[in-house]
């Protein structure tokens, strides 16, 4: 009988073992498939593991108790039960438990991670063709009983090829063939004048691209057109290019320095292109541990990129033709090479902060937000999401507004900066890597992440975050995507752009940024 037992043991014994030992391989080779853990630390853990592992198998196999029971049975005294026996062999098993638990959910939060990362980053750097999407709408007002194309086939219509023209005229291509049927269509060379049209009831609707809504909710008067209108269909025009091929350069992101576009926009409309409100550099020396935030104001009236003839524009409105536009501007404007960019959704940015457990921000004063009357108190202060939000929102409430909020936006990065490098991140991971999964863009290659990843945790460095921004002054033009339209822009101030270009010499050179290299000069102070 107890030969049986014990034989019915060793097998489970066994298969409990082996269980073990394929979960916490499985853990240990998706551990070592991210990178990111310094070898000192994927050192102390294989040697965790091993120590777990053995003590498991030898409280399971080999325990000297054998002889002892059989010499009791030999001189005919009672057979005492082992007692050690089991509470040995139970630690083994609830270690053992705690070993498969703990894989399970290491894997799946690993499984986690590298969809996320998978989610978010646009590694092209080996597209042959780049793929666009350019989604054309067809919009009707709101309380109209249309919900779908066949429903609007016979309304009177307008468009206008003043924005997108070739996709709209390929668009409206595809909407007739679709129908069998020519639409009746009004042009108009005024997107505004269409728009009051068709709100006044004079027109049935109207086709435009969804990329250019979030322009047009950018303007007065019509800041509430979301609530007015209604798309019934949606074209999708695909564009198909090639790729240029681009010479390969050494670059190691642990040591070289690199600059990264850090854009955000608050999409009311579903586009893929919207404006984009906040546009900051992040110039990051990984070797002296530097970064420099540089704020460029949404409202600076700069050369588009994509104008053939350097034509004007408000730097929000690069978004609209897609984040290339956006860096490429940049790039001409500080004369500099950005290397990766990364997008966020101001949904995404609430998110975020709130998973992160909040974030700390410097207020220069105390005011209440316009839109949602939040109380942001001078100094200090740890802001949760929505409090975060209207904090980089707001600019009605100070003088210089836009500058303001430039300070805002950065003083929040420079929050989750400090957040994410404080191991925050590990305290919520799931909810983390959900907003950052679902609202967050980026071009960063993954063997990039982990290798900084890596590079922090192997030395958990302070890193010295600097901020500054361009200024300029205020004034009303027309603009390249408004060109019948005088709008509010910002004339930018060529000696702050200057300066930030020595500041960003000084990042690529090794040096450290103090506070008071961030004073614009003047002649009084060069002397």
């Amino acid at each position: 009988m107890n030969n049986h037992k014990s034989k019915v043991w060793t097998i489970s014994a066994a298969i409990v073992f082996v269980v073990v030992a394929l979960a916490t391989a499985g853990l240990l080779f998706k551990v070592a498939g991210l990178n990111m853990l310094p070898m000192k630390y994927l050192g102390l853990v294989i040697f965790a593991v091993v120590f777990l592992l053995l003590l498991i198998f030898a409280f399971f196999f080999f325990l000297p108790l054998k002889k002892k029971v059989q010499e009791q049975a030999a001189e005919e005294q009672p057979v005492k039960k082992p007692i050690a026996k089991y509470v040995l062999r139970s630690v083994a098993m609830v270690l053992a438990i705690a070993m498969v638990v703990v894989d399970v959910v290491g894997i799946q939060m690993i499984n986690k991670f590298e969809e996320t990362m998978s989610n978010m980053t646009d590694d092209d750097k080996d597209e042959v063709v780049k793929v666009e999407e350019f989604v054309i709408g067809v919009f009707v007002r709101a309380e109209d009983k249309a919900e779908n194309l066949e429903d609007v086939k016979r309304y009177d219509l307008a468009y206008s090829l003043a924005y997108d023209r070739n996709n709209t005229r390929k668009a409206i291509n595809v909407m007739e063939n679709e129908l069998d049927r020519k639409l009746e269509l009004e042009e108009f060379k005024d997107i505004f004048e269409m728009i009051d049209k068709v709100l006044a009831g004079e027109k049935a609707g109207f086709v435009l691209s969804m990329d250019y809504l979030d322009i047009l909710a950018d303007q007065a008067g019509y800041e509430d057109i979301a609530s007015k209108i209604k798309c019934v269909h949606e074209c999708t025009v695909t564009i198909e290019t090639d790729v240029a091929e681009k010479e390969e350069v050494a670059f190691d992101v642990t040591k070289d320095t690199f600059v990264v576009y850090l854009s955000g926009h608050d999409t009311t409309f579903a586009a893929k292109r919207a404006n984009s409100d906040v546009n900051i550099l992040a110039v990051i020396n990984p070797t002296t541990k530097q970064v420099l935030l540089i704020n460029s104001p949404r409202d600076s009236y700069v050369e588009i990129s994509v104008s053939p003839d350097g034509a004007l524009d408000k730097l929000t409105h690069c978004g609209t033709y897609g984040v290339e536009c956006s860096m490429d501007t940049l790039n001409e404007l500080y004369d500099i090479d950005i290397k990766y960019y990364a997008q966020l959704n101001f949904v995404g940015f609430t998110r975020l902060i709130d998973a992160l457990g909040g974030i700390t921000v410097y207020s220069e004063k105390e005011f209440v937000s316009t839109s949602e009357g939040i109380l942001i108190p001078q100094g200090f202060s740890h802001l949760d999401g929505a409090s975060a939000l209207e904090f980089v929102r707001e600019r009605k409430q100070f003088p210089g507004g836009d500058r303001m909020r430039g300070k805002h936006q950065m003083a929040v990065i420079k929050g989750i900066m400090n957040q994410l490098a404080s191991g925050s991140m590990l305290r919520n991971y799931g909810a983390v890597l959900d907003s950052m999964g679902h609202y967050f863009k980026c071009n960063v290659p993954q063997e990039d992440i982990s290798a900084l990843v890596k590079m922090q945790l192997d030395d958990m460095a302070e890193w010295n975050i600097q901020m500054y921004a361009i200024t300029g002054t205020g004034d009303n033009k027309t603009s390249y995507s408004l060109p019948n339209l005088s709008t509010y822009v910002m004339i930018i101030d060529p000696a702050t752009v200057d300066h930030a270009k020595t500041l960003i010499n000084m990042v690529y050179e090794g040096e450290t940024i103090e506070e008071e290299d961030l004073v614009l000069p003047t002649e009084e102070n060069k002397n």
